[in-house]
């Protein structure tokens, strides 16, 4: 459940969009299957920590943006 109250799926399509990246690239650069990208964009699934990670290092965002615990994207703001 997300704290502010959007979806780990919007707020990983928001800073896909924001970066110009396709589930594919991110699948490529993470090594996270696009298919499971899929089930996170859909929130059919939730990640393990160790692919929260991965995919919040490829975005440049915090996991805790990504969970919906803060509200800015980039880990510095």
């Amino acid at each position: 459940m997300s704290v502010i109250g959007d979806t780990l799926g919007t707020r990983l399509a928001v800073s896909l969009y924001s970066r110009d990246m396709t589930q594919e690239n991110l699948a490529e650069m993470t090594g996270i299957s696009a298919a499971t990208i899929s089930r996170y964009l859909n929130d059919r699934m939730e990640p393990k920590a160790s692919q929260l990670r991965k995919m919040a290092v490829a975005l440049g965002v915090s996991a805790d943006y990504l969970l919906g615990i803060k509200r800015k994207r980039k880990k510095d703001e």
